[in-house]
């Protein structure tokens, strides 16, 4: 009995292994039919990591740290850069698939993966072959890692939503704070020394040139820049000093808001965090926001719907501006949307934990209890 069951799991993941491999293929000859003169890819970056090295560029091209590079480093030295570009995508949406909560009703899960796939900030990584895909999957291993307790997937976690550390910078600098309270200490050592163990070495090799290419990021405080500052200095009416003040503001609330919250994990506080680091940076790209979307705003959208359906409507409703003439304001919606993201977290975190609150002291209240 065992050695047929033994069996019937072979093929039945064999078999799954032979769908996954020629979907992701399909998806590789699929958009190596793209000409690169169609505009589309804008973004892609394999040419940095050809040739089983890693390319930095001070004025443009790759700004992803050296350990994240590492994961791009086979597509883009073994594959065309197009079918390179098919391969993330493939990746992306498999990873925002498995990223939907399971609900039991099946109407409200797919409705969720439709609304997901289908939201104007997934179509914008698949067309411009962002790299978002790393960032939310490093982010709920992080939460999951940290709700179960577990390094390695913690330390796995850290790897990959460093991919683009401005949007996770807020949420990296509270890990080591919860973690000093809520785990032993022999744990979080070993999820620190795992992600020493990566981090250390890549940087001895490439990180001089790394952070040369993160200094000359001409992109920071332009028309596509959705951080706070870049947004509030493009309305042109306000002072550098009214500026700072508002960015420290939020700054100032975004900490008190996590200091005295509970020492939890939840996926609408690592969204909250993620939303604060992108308004918060130096620069921010308006695509990702799609992992404040992933992250945060689906599992709101099934915990409280139309609070959730109205905040992907306000991300839709940007498909009309989605030209040249829409650059213009483009930065500015996502800092708008981002902001609202922020307050919707920020609310939801101080709605479920005084619930958990009033859960505690109902039993010392009860009468069946004294």
């Amino acid at each position: 009995m065992s050695q047929s069951f033994n069996t019937f799991d072979l093929m039945k993941y064999g078999f799954l292994l032979i769908v996954f491999l020629a979907l992701a293929t399909v998806f590789a000859l699929f958009f190596m039919q793209i000409p690169r003169e169609s505009g589309l890819g804008i973004d892609l970056i394999f040419y940095a990591v050809d040739e089983w090295d890693i390319e930095y560029h001070v004025t443009n091209g790759l700004r992803n740290p050296p350990w994240s590079a590492l994961l791009l480093m086979p597509f883009g030295s073994l594959l065309p850069y197009q079918a390179a570009w098919g391969i993330l995508v493939f990746i992306t949406t498999i990873v925002l698939i498995l990223s939907v909560p399971r609900v039991r009703k099946k109407w409200l899960f797919w409705l969720s993966v439709i609304l997901l796939m289908t939201n104007f900030h997934t179509l914008r990584v698949f067309a411009d072959a962002q790299l978002e895909v790393f960032v939310i999957s490093g982010v709920l291993l992080i939460v999951g890692g940290y709700k179960r307790r577990s390094p390695l997937i913690l330390a796995i976690g850290i790897l990959l939503a460093t991919t683009k550390p401005q949007a996770v910078i807020i949420l990296i600098l509270t890990l080591p704070f919860f973690l000093l309270q809520t785990w032993k200490v022999q744990d979080w050592l070993k999820s620190a020394a795992i992600v020493f163990a990566v981090v250390i070495p890549t940087m001895l090799w490439k990180g001089a040139e790394w952070i040369a290419a993160v200094g000359g990021t001409y992109q920071a405080g332009g028309i596509i820049d959705s951080s706070l500052r870049a947004s509030l200095n493009r309305l042109g009416f306000l002072s550098s000093e009214v500026v700072w003040i508002l960015w420290a503001a939020l700054l100032i609330a975004t900490i008190a808001i996590i200091f005295f919250s509970d020492r939890t994990l939840s996926r609408e506080k690592a969204a909250f965090m993620v939303a604060s680091s992108l308004l918060l940076a130096p620069y921010a790209a308006g695509n990702s926001t799609l992992i404040v979307i992933a992250v945060g705003l689906v599992p709101i959208l099934q915990k409280r719907f139309w609070l959730g359906l109205v905040l992907f409507f306000i991300v839709d409703a940007f498909y009309p501006f989605n030209n040249p003439s829409g650059i213009w304001i483009y930065a500015s919606y996502w800092t708008m949307f981002l902001l609202i993201m922020w307050g919707v977290c920020a609310w939801w975190m101080y709605q479920h934990e005084m619930k958990k609150a009033e859960d505690a002291i109902e039993p010392e209240l009860n009468p069946a209890t004294i």
